[in-house]
């Protein structure tokens, strides 16, 4: 199969996640447009296709090992984990000074890091997500931006789990001589890390890379669920924090907060709102079903949060941290010297094991999802995971897998039919018929029936007994 086919298999099978890698080597061609469910996915023009389909995370046949030998120094003479891949060293902590904790989305770590490396002069600017300047006139809430200060560094913090591409800012990168950290998702590091490759003036000007632990995408489908979910429309929305922590809680049971144009806000627990359970999937982009990358291999650092037993209580957050790159290793050593960061050392099994819901979706049940494609005869893309024997899958498994499948599919097509409060109401009322089915298939049909009281009632009934 040729380099133009490939490019080409990858946007039409739904595989594209929009990074934009195309665009930025190939302006005059290439562009992105936004989908009808909400996703970035590349325009591709009739031409020959064969000059981006190297740095498409999605068609290109390097892999993230390929990749590490090139780009991570932990390659040679550091520690390898099948999870982590090539590494340095394992945290699990926090930022201790300043607010840096309290305005993340866990530990505040990712935002300390790219703060200390432009305060060092180790970079002149950070390339990361911020809130978009042109939220007020209908654009994307958020977008990719050049942060050259502290406080604009600053307002990048908190998680956006909202669709960006990253093409105009590579673009711009390219025309200047400043030095950045890039922060994204792990297919977006692959990608940068696959350009870098063919443009050393890129990979001059981009000497770090800060990888974000992914479970999935999600398209503007799940900002708009949002809205209609605590009482607002999406167009009344100019901001939401994803990621609003709750005094008291435990560290995963956090809340959403939405800004809205009248100047007042809405929030809500997660717990209280159907349709945000991660696990199920909602409004999921389906290439993130054929990646095997949890833990942004491809990146000098990863930062994610420690889902760990020993950090659970902690309701202000915590990060882990993989370290990959010595500079940064000296950089984060030293400030845990002088207690500026609270650092806990842990094993490449433990930062594994905080992630390992998302580490067996994307390893053992993506070994199923291949097999689906490879058994319909479907092209997929290239992964390290190979495709399992139908044999080695469980009836159980099979069914579970399918259902995750089904329920990311309809929630992206029926939210289509939303345009207020009473469609909104059908649609969860579809949509809570779906993930009962799936529940079934997963846990039992008795545990299933116990999920379809409302979480409110039983949290109620609980503290009704502990009195």
């Amino acid at each position: 199969m040729t380099d133009s086919c490939l490019i080409n298999k990858v946007v039409e099978g739904g595989y594209c996640v929009g990074c934009g890698a195309c665009a930025a080597k190939d302006g005059e061609g290439f562009s992105l447009r936004m989908t009808e469910d909400g996703s970035y996915s590349a325009v591709l023009p009739q031409a020959d296709l064969s000059s981006v389909s190297g740095v498409c995370p999605f068609a290109s046949a390097l892999n993230e090992d390929d990749l590490s030998k090139s780009f991570i120094d932990a390659h040679e003479g550091g520690n390898h984990d099948a999870a982590l891949g090539d590494y340095w060293a394992c945290y699990a902590g926090h930022v201790a000074t300043d607010a840096f904790r309290q305005d993340g989305s866990s530990g505040g770590l990712g935002t300390w890091i790219a703060c200390r490396l432009l305060d060092t002069g180790q970079i002149d600017a950070v390339i990361h997500v911020r809130p978009s300047e042109r939220a007020e006139d209908g654009h994307p809430l958020y977008a990719y931006a050049l942060s050259t200060s502290v406080e604009d560094i600053r307002k990048g913090a908190k998680s956006r789990y909202y669709p960006v591409a990253m093409a105009d800012v590579l673009r711009r990168v390219k025309s200047d001589q400043r030095r950045y950290l890039f922060v994204g998702l792990p297919c977006f590091v692959k990608a940068l890390r696959l350009m870098q490759r063919e443009d050393e003036d890129l990979r001059r000007r981009i000497p770090f890379a800060m990888g974000l632990v992914c479970g999935h995408l999600k398209t503007t489908q799940f900002t708009d669920y949002y809205a209609y979910a605590l009482g607002a429309r999406p167009d009344d929305l100019l901001g939401i924090n994803f990621r609003h922590k709750i005094k008291g809680n435990a560290v995963n049971d956090y809340g959403v907060k939405l800004d809205l144009r009248d100047g007042k806000s809405a929030t809500g627990e997660n717990r209280f709102i159907f349709g945000t359970n991660w696990g199920h999937g909602f409004f999921k982009y389906e290439a993130c079903d054929y990646c095997d990358d949890v833990l942004a291999e491809t990146a000098d650092i990863t930062i994610g949060d420690a889902w760990l037993p020993a950090y659970q209580k902690d309701w202000m957050g915590t990060n882990i941290l993989v370290v990959r790159n010595r500079t940064l290793l000296k950089l984060i050593d030293d400030a845990k010297a002088h207690g500026v960061l609270q650092l806990d050392a842990i094993t490449a099994s433990d930062a594994a094991r905080s992630q390992e819901s998302g580490l067996r979706h994307r390893r053992q049940g993506l070994a199923y999802r291949l097999r689906l494609k490879d058994a319909a005869g479907v092209w997929r893309p290239r992964k390290r995971v190979e495709a399992g024997e139908d044999s080695a899958f469980t009836p159980r498994f099979k069914r579970v897998q399918k259902g995750r499948m089904l329920l990311a599919a309809k929630s992206k097509q029926w939210f289509l039919r939303v345009h207020g409060p009473a469609s909104f109401r059908f649609f969860v009322f579809r949509m809570t018929l779906l993930v009962f089915y799936y529940e079934i298939l997963s846990r039992g049909f008795v545990k299933a029936l116990a999920l379809l009281v409302p979480k409110r009632a039983k949290s109620l009934l609980k503290r009704a007994l502990r009195k």
